[in-house]
């Protein structure tokens, strides 16, 4: 009680400390041709070097300029432009043009990352209609849907199978996307809720090296932005298999004062399969910004969610070898659920005369069912094995942050403070044996969780010339308990854990960058296991090193290659569907990344992505050591066209190797290769887009996992693939206005 008193404290404190600021000056803003702030653009002092990038308010800072410095002002959607600053103190305001989308503004220099403006231009160029497609965007990232289109992705990264989202942090606007302690699985991340249409930016650093991150950042962490303006538009989607998609954009308000707009998504689909999946899901955003001074702004929004599914569930190989099933069939078509979630969250900016000043106020209620069958008739061979997993829950959050820089010796020196409080709770979270969704059988976990992680941060930038250095430690409190209903007992677990960071980067020449990460997180971990388990580890620690290498050879081509290391002192996988835990001791992941961009012609983009991943436990025997799951070899090729008249075009192929399915090896989930295709040409507001998902209309998995089932007719059990399959060729179109 006491522990939560103090956590809600905090956010009440959290939201009034914006009032003791009242006073700041901006150093300038970056608009469009329509007035409105340009996010993303980057601000290079010529003289010095320093460079910053604007926020969502299009506003950026410089409070160490030379006199007569030339600010220079470039974004990849936009040409470049420059101003003689007179006098330090002015308050300065670029309007920039648009132009076709172009790498020729990404420069490699100290401090700036190449990945933030190349995601900028694929965001630019590429026609997305889905969240799981702003997942792809990020290198290496993979996923698969395995349960009718309503459940959270299984999500691959640099070796690991992540579950739903067992060891990478996903926010939206702040927020946070993964659940602690699900009813499913730890970290279970469900962005449906997310319209795409609605993203401004998204923001990814792959391993455990973002101060700002705690839990749920090891493999990496994704945090997406949406927009603080849209257009009056309308969008109708439809194609094959039922497929149905419609979305709107109102712009309520849009003033130097208060910006405001309502978007909404509604989305239906039957899928593929031999029983419909009869997803139908809802979408709702109303989002207001306030410009309070010229300095502050204070935002406001409101989402809604809605999804209600049927999945056909994976199914046995042995079934489709022997013709009993066909690919898209199902051995218990009842699987499926329901899942709702809705947010309320504010924010308070401020620009101060040597710094910035944010804070966040986030309430989250979300409510989840879900059942399924993966055993069928193995353990009830009578009634059969399927589940229902549900849970409702409330999550608080409040966030700060403080910045600020000063000079050393002629050096810009930034540094950075934070404080922040989670709490969630979690009402009657369960594990049910059920039967056609109707009857319920036999109820395994039926209990309350709360789980509340505080946490403080403190951060350094400095650039030197030719290096740059971030440096960052963050300490996370988490506090675990659980009510098992079921028993009438109540157990509760505590740990502190403090993550350093570090990344140095030099820039060798005018178009190469070396850079060097080294960082200690945590491996996420479940309340129904720290509370329950003593030869367990709360917190294990995972202990990263990347080295980098950014490389501009000529104009326009870019190449980034990456080795990386990752120690886990212990992996934990909460196994929800059974309500176990598989401690699986000791890990490491090794690999290299590969990425290569070129524009060889205005709006031709060509991207490669190439990585690979080396998984194994420590503590198992050679040969049966394998990481069940994880990605060995993957990649993505696209090409992307993009004129000035309206037209895009777009061809990706994707692929995965073959790979363990089991630590011995002795069951292969087998690798894949689909190539997608993307037509849209837009004109004075009217839009028409034509897709292609799987072109060649290969058979693939999606969805993959070495399974001991037993049907209803099975003497015995048989351990072997079971797999949901991938989209076959699958077409469809999509017309839009502008209003």
């Amino acid at each position: 009680m006491e522990f939560r008193f103090c956590g809600f404290a905090l956010i009440a404190v959290l939201s009034l400390l914006p009032l003791c600021f009242a006073n700041a000056q901006v150093s300038g803003q970056v608009l469009d041709a329509s007035r409105q702030p340009v996010f993303g653009a980057h601000v290079l002092a010529s003289h010095s070097d320093h460079i910053t990038r604007t926020d969502e308010t299009g506003f950026f800072r410089f409070n160490q300029l030379s006199q007569k410095d030339t600010l220079i002002v470039s974004h990849v959607a936009f040409f470049t432009d420059t101003l003689l600053v007179r006098n330090s103190q002015d308050e300065v305001t670029f309007v920039l043009k648009e132009k076709v989308v172009s790498f020729e503004n990404i420069v490699v220099t100290p401090g700036y990352d190449p990945s933030f403006q190349m995601i900028q231009a694929a965001l630019e160029t590429k026609v997305l209609n889905s969240s799981q497609e702003l997942l792809k965007l990020v290198p290496g990232l993979f996923i698969g849907q395995h349960a009718g289109g309503g459940k959270a992705e299984q999500l691959f990264l640099r070796g690991f199978d992540l579950d739903h989202g067992t060891d990478i942090a996903i926010h939206v606007d702040g927020m946070p996307v993964n659940m602690v302690s699900h009813a499913h699985g730890q970290g279970y991340a469900d962005l449906h809720f997310l319209i795409p249409e609605t993203v401004q930016h998204l923001h990814f650093e792959k391993g455990p090296y973002d101060p700002d991150q705690g839990n749920f950042n090891v493999a990496g962490n994704v945090s997406f932005q949406t927009k603080t303006r849209m257009e009056n538009q309308v969008q109708a989607a439809w194609g094959q298999f039922g497929t149905r998609r419609l979305f709107g954009s109102i712009n309520l308000l849009n003033n130097k004062r208060h910006q405001s707009y309502i978007a909404a998504e509604a989305h239906f689909t039957e899928g593929p399969f031999d029983s419909p999946q009869g997803l139908r899901k809802y979408n709702l955003l109303l989002k207001e910004q306030w410009r309070l001074r010229s300095n502050q702004w204070l935002g406001f929004k409101m989402m809604g969610f809605s999804n209600s599914w049927t999945a056909s569930g994976q199914i046995p190989d042995r079934l489709v070898r022997n013709g009993r099933l066909s690919r898209f069939g199902a051995v218990d078509d009842t699987e499926g659920g329901t899942t709702s979630r809705m947010s309320l969250s504010t924010d308070f900016k401020s620009a101060l005369s040597k710094g910035s000043f944010y804070s966040q106020l986030d309430w989250i209620r979300y409510d989840f069912e879900l059942y399924s069958n993966f055993t069928f008739f193995l353990n009830d061979p009578i009634n059969g094995d399927q589940i229902r997993q549900a849970e409702s829950r409330t999550i608080w959050q409040g966030l700060t942050r403080y910045e600020s820089d000063f000079n050393l010796l002629g050096n810009l020196i930034i540094w950075n403070a934070g404080l922040g409080n989670r709490s969630d709770r979690v009402a009657e979270s369960e594990l049910t044996q059920t039967r056609n969704r109707t009857e319920n059988l036999e109820r395994r976990q039926f209990g309350s969780i709360e789980e509340d992680n505080m946490h403080g941060l403190a951060g350094i930038e400095a650039q030197f010339k030719t290096w740059h250095l971030m440096a960052g430690i963050r300490y996370d409190f988490l506090k675990f308990s659980y009510q098992d209903q079921l028993s009438g007992t109540i157990s509760t677990a505590t740990q502190g854990f403090l993550s350093p960071k570090i990344s140095i980067s030099r820039s060798l020449s005018d178009d190469l960058q070396i850079r060097l990460k080294l960082a200690r997180g945590f491996h996420s971990n479940d309340a129904r296991v720290v509370t329950q388990s003593d030869s367990l580890k709360t917190l294990p620690a995972a202990y990263g090193t990347d080295l980098e290498f950014n490389w501009q050879p000529v104009e326009n081509v870019y190449f980034n290659l990456v080795g990386y290391h990752l120690f886990l002192h212990q992996e934990l996988v909460y196994v929800g569907d059974e309500g176990i835990v598989e401690p699986s001791g000791r890990s490491i992941r090794k690999g290299l990344e590969l990425g290569v961009k070129v524009e060889p012609y205005a709006g031709l983009f060509l991207h490669a992505d190439i990585n690979f991943a080396h998984s194994r436990f420590s503590d198992l025997e050679g040969g049966s050591n394998h990481v069940p799951l994880a990605p060995r070899w993957s990649g993505t090729f696209a090409l992307d066209y993009h004129h000035r008249s309206g037209f895009q075009f777009g061809v990706t192929y994707s692929g995965m190797s073959d790979r363990p399915a089991i630590e011995d090896n002795s069951i292969t989930a087998l690798g894949y290769g689909i190539t997608s295709a993307k037509c849209r040409y837009e004109t004075k507001g009217i839009g028409v887009s034509i897709e292609i998902q799987n072109l060649f209309n290969v058979d693939w998995n999606e969805a993959q996992f070495a399974t001991n089932s037993r049907l209803r007719d099975e003497p015995n059990a048989v351990e072997e693939l079971h797999y949901t399959p991938g989209s076959p060729f699958f077409l469809k179109s999509a017309l839009s206005f502008q209003f």
